[in-house]
C-alpha cells in the first residue's frame, strides 16, 4: 500500500528557545500594556492596535533577535511549501489568565500567521486548529477519529516556542485555567520584489 497525502496543511514548529531567552522576554514583555480584544474573554488582553507600532518592530534588542529568528522560520517555511517570501506585517502580545479563551478566527488579509509563546506552563491551553475540510466531509461517517478526519487539532502551548501556520487555517482555544499564558502573534505578506 502506498499513502498519499494529497492536500495536507502545513503548521510548522520551530524551537526558538536557543536563540532567545525567555525569561529576558517575559521580563520585557510583562511590562506592556494589554486591553480588552473582541477575540479575546474576560481575563484575557491584547496590545493589537492597528494605529500603534508593531510589537516585532520596537527597538528593543531582544526583541529584534527574535524578529530575526521568526523572519529565518518564515523563509524555512515558505521554502518547504514553496510558496514566495513573506515578512512580518503586523504583530502584537496577547495575555491570558485563569477562566480566558480565545474565540475562533482566522487572520484576513495575511498570507502565512504564527504564534511564539515568550511564557507558558504545561497547564497552559493549547492551541486549536479547526479542519477545513469539514463542511466537504458531510456524508461521511467515521469509525474512529484520525488525522483524516478530525473535526480539529490542538498542539500545545509551550514556553518558547514558534507555530507557523497558512493564515486561512481557523483556530481558537479552549478554556484556559493558569495565569500569564503569553503569546507573540503576527501576519504576513509577500515580501515586495527587489526587497
Amino acid at each position: 500500500m502506498i499513502v498519499h497525502q494529497i492536500f495536507p496543511t502545513v503548521v510548522m514548529e520551530f524551537d526558538l528557545n536557543s536563540k532567545v531567552n525567555t525569561q529576558l522576554l517575559y521580563n520585557e514583555l510583562r511590562l506592556m500594556e494589554v486591553k480588552d480584544h473582541p477575540l479575546l474573554s474576560k481575563n484575557a488582553g491584547s496590545s493589537y492596535d492597528p494605529g500603534k507600532k508593531n510589537l516585532l518592530d520596537l527597538e528593543i534588542p531582544l526583541i529584534k533577535k527574535l524578529r530575526q529568528s521568526i523572519q529565518e522560520s518564515l523563509d524555512a517555511y515558505t521554502n518547504e511549501v514553496g510558496l514566495l517570501p513573506c515578512q512580518i506585517s503586523n504583530s502584537w502580545l496577547s495575555v491570558m489568565n485563569s477562566n480566558s479563551y480565545l474565540h475562533a478566527h482566522r487572520h484576513e488579509a495575511s498570507v502565512l500567521s504564527g504564534a511564539y509563546y515568550p511564557h507558558s506552563s504545561e497547564e497552559a491551553v493549547g492551541l486549536t486548529f479547526v479542519n477545513p475540510l469539514m463542511p466537504y466531509k458531510m456524508c461521511e461517517v467515521n469509525e474512529k477519529i484520525t488525522g483524516y478526519n478530525a473535526k480539529e487539532g490542538t498542539l500545545q502551548a509551550k514556553e518558547g516556542i514558534l507555530y507557523l501556520f497558512p493564515s486561512w487555517l481557523e483556530h481558537r482555544t479552549e478554556l484556559n485555567t493558569v495565569d500569564n499564558r503569553m503569546v507573540i502573534s503576527f501576519n504576513t505578506l509577500n515580501t515586495p520584489p527587489g526587497n
